[in-house]
């Protein structure tokens, strides 16, 4: 608890004390360019990787970051509710899948593991996620997993009106990243050619 007043007092120092009016500027309203929608693995920060400075994004995380495709009768998803405010209320101009190497949430779907009283929208994501690979989860193809898992919530915003609006007046871009957390590197997916290639 101690690391994380000191963690506090510094940001407020930084950020409060100093000469930095940035949240003078911020108090009345944000502006964020870029929605994350990444796992909430404590590994994987997006504020810290793209190096983002306070009001930059606006970032939705959840287990092996899901995004349930559109469905009129059970759209009750906070997820949703994120994006929908996110892209209809926030000047946001890309948005981002961010998924990751060792993701324990993918481990979970991919193996047969979950409860059997798992939320709806686990055992959706699982469907989803083994229509789209005929292989074992092993160690060597938990890459292959992960990725699926990112192309899927890539193509299920697609299914949202508000999102494919935007896209088509070319006022917001989709993509999907992968985090090597061995390495640090990340991949970006190109969803022309459906590859994954280093940023």
């Amino acid at each position: 608890m101690q690391s994380l007043i000191g963690g506090y007092q510094q940001f407020f120092k930084k950020y409060f004390e100093s000469d930095n009016n940035l949240y003078q500027e911020l108090q009345h309203k944000q502006s964020p360019h870029t929605l994350f929608l990444a796992c909430c693995d404590s590994r994987v920060d997006p504020v810290l990787m793209v190096n983002a400075q306070p009001g930059d994004l606006f970032v939705v995380r959840n287990v092996a970051n899901y995004v349930p495709p559109c469905n009129k009768e059970d759209n009750n998803s906070e997820s949703l509710a994120a994006i929908e405010l996110a892209v209809n209320y926030l000047p946001i101009k890309h948005i981002i899948i961010l998924g990751h190497q060792d993701c324990a949430g993918v481990k979970l779907l991919a193996t047969d593991k979950l409860e059997k009283n798992s939320p709806t929208v686990w055992r959706e994501q699982q469907k989803q996620l083994k229509n789209n690979i005929d292989k074992n989860y092993t160690k060597e193809t938990a890459s292959e997993f992960e990725k699926i898992n990112v192309n899927n919530a890539c193509e299920n915003l697609l299914t949202y009106c508000f999102v494919k609006d935007k896209i088509k007046n070319k006022t917001l871009s989709v993509t999907g990243w992968y985090f090597h957390l061995d390495s640090g590197k990340m991949e970006t997916y190109n969803p022309e050619f459906k590859t994954f290639s280093f940023l």
